[in-house]
This record gives C-alpha cells, structure tokens and sequence, in this order.
C-alpha cells in the first residue's frame, strides 16, 4: 500500500475495475491520481471504482475522482462508483458526488448497468430497498459531517470547483478560479460561524431540558 491507499486492479465483462483499499485525504490525494491515472490503459472504456474497502475518503480524494471521470465524459465511455459503505455514502451524498457520477449498490449492479445487461425485477426492487435504507443511515449519521466541516477548506474549495467545471463540461481560467476560491472561502467561514452558534444555542437548550427534567421528576416525587 502506497501512501494509505493502494488500488487492485480487475477485468470484468470488459470492464476495468478499481477495488480502492486504504484511504484518501488531501495528504495523499495526489498519489492517488497518480495510481489511478498508471492503472488506465489507451484503449479502456468503461472505468468502475470498488469502495467497498475504502475506510475513509475527503474532498480531496472525490475531486480526483471527479478529474479521472472526465477522461471517461464522452460518447461510448462510462464512469461509475459500487459498493459504498454507509460512512463513505453519507460523505459523497452530501458533497453531491452522486448527481455528478453513477453510484451502484453493487459491483454485480454496476456491471449490468455499463454493459447494458438488465437485471432481473426482484434485483431492481431489492437494490431500489437497499439504496433508501443506507441514504437514510447516512443522512442520519453525525460522521460524515464531522468529516467534512473538519476537512481542509481549500479541499472543499477545489473540489467545489472541480466539481462545477465537471458539470459545465468546461475548465476555468486562473482568474476565475482565484475568484471563486475567495468568494468560497468567505462564505464558508461565514457559514462555519454562524453553526458555532447555533452549536451554542443547542447546548444551552439541552442543559435547559435537563435542568427542567430533573426539576420536574424531584417536584412529583415531593
């Protein structure tokens, strides 16, 4: 394993698949590019990242994914990602990773769908059943938040913008970049002050609770 994240190389039904063990943060985004990017050959087509072992992934480690996924934007070319554990679903579905890029239950899943292979009606319904009951666990699950307001904010900047030129099919300029890079900033430290107080606000109402819980059960019991 290279720098925390190491990356097993497989064919399927002609489809190169990357089975991502380890993790990715913004110390070792870069040589995650790199493997991926050594593990492409010319005449690939179809390209399916495997997360079922990936223990941890910032917002470093999806703008890469995104930048490997545009190599795959164009007629005849598919990109996706299977197998996402619950931590790992709940930071790309409130990234917005998953409007961008086709994200599957399963490899089984992926490669039916990229191939053109149907699945059967129960696979449908049983994947369809499985998808709202981990998007549920993952809107519910305080980690992956964690992880992302504790990420870097340049990290989220750049993957912001990654993000918007994927969208756009476009690359900005430098300017444009700077630009939107300040504009970004601003906003989320902004954004971050304002939770600290709401943050503050929530722990004084929790004690409140608290205090009038116990308050209320010594009255009864007098």
């Amino acid at each position: 394993m290279s720098g925390g994240i190491d990356i097993q190389w497989e064919r399927e039904k002609g489809v190169l698949v990357a089975a991502l063990v380890g993790r990715v943060d913004g110390g070792n985004a870069e040589e995650f590019q790199r493997l991926l990017e050594a593990g492409i050959e010319p005449g690939d087509t179809a390209l399916l990242l495997d997360l079922k072992h990936l223990a941890f992934i910032s917002s470093a480690g999806l703008r890469v994914g995104l930048m490997i996924a545009r190599k795959f934007n164009e007629p005849g070319k598919r990109f996706g990602v299977c197998t996402l554990p619950t931590h790992i679903r709940g930071v790309i579905t409130i990234t917005g990773f998953d409007h961008l890029i086709a994200v599957y239950e399963s490899r089984a899943a992926a490669l039916s769908a990229i191939v053109g292979s149907p699945s059967s009606d129960d696979d449908d319904h049983n994947r369809r059943t499985e998808e709202k009951i981990s998007t549920l666990r993952s809107v519910v699950d305080i980690n992956p938040v964690l992880d992302i307001v504790g990420s870097d904010l340049q990290e989220i900047t750049d993957f912001t913008i990654e993000k918007y030129e994927f969208r756009h099919n476009t690359t900005l300029s430098a300017e444009l970049r700077e630009a939107g890079a300040v504009k970004i900033k601003d906003a989320l430290w902004q954004r971050i002050e304002l939770m600290k107080q709401e943050r503050q606000q929530w722990l004084k109402r929790l004690f409140h609770v608290a205090d009038k819980t116990l308050i209320e059960l010594f009255h009864e019991q007098s």
